[in-house]
């Protein structure tokens, strides 16, 4: 085995596993209709922002709901140099084989991202009821590789949050397709 193949995914490993400091708002432009853009590194999230609380700088983003059960963040964004990872249907797919090995069934798609190729893995862990999908995805752009890993709360992740946090991933866009 190549040394690189072992040395770039426990890089990756250590830079995504470490703990995210709370960090203030991210930049949000209003717009118009009512929602915004977050500014997440070159990339911006288009949202509701009665809906979703985007804070972080520096490389590291957390996304929360809005409302009483919305302490911990339901999503975590980091950004790392390119050249520490890949990004593919078959990387997310493994990201979530380490968070989750004993899942069933993983699933790769794509977000509806403006500009981007988002690669989006979603599983199904078993869960005896109906569970909510924990969530891992990528794009790179500008030689950055963005990650978005929301692991739910197990067998009790709600299926309306799983969906939620995938339909954000959708208003993703590159900040030069965002417009001002």
């Amino acid at each position: 085995m190549p040394f690189l193949s072992i040395v770039r995914p426990l890089a990756l490993a250590a830079v995504l596993a470490a703990p995210v400091i709370p960090a203030p708002a991210a930049e949000i432009r209003p717009l118009p209709d009512g929602m915004a853009r977050a500014a997440i590194g070159d990339l911006r999230l288009y949202h509701d922002p009665a809906a979703w609380r985007i804070a972080g700088e520096a490389g590291t983003w957390q996304v929360h709901c809005r409302g009483a059960e919305c302490d911990d963040p339901l999503m975590t964004i980091v950004a790392v140099p390119a050249e520490l990872t890949t990004c593919s249907p078959g990387a997310v797919i493994d990201r979530a084989a380490i968070d989750f090995p004993d899942a069933w069934t993983r699933e790769a798609t794509r977000a509806g991202a403006i500009g981007l190729d988002v690669h989006v893995a979603t599983l199904d862990q078993g869960s005896r009821n109906w569970a909510g999908s924990p969530i891992h995805a990528c794009t790179i752009h500008h030689g950055t590789a963005y990650w978005f890993l929301a692991p739910g709360n197990g067998c009790h992740t709600r299926v309306s949050e799983s969906e939620a946090l995938r339909a954000l991933l959708n208003g993703l866009s590159t900040a030069g397709a965002a417009g001002p």
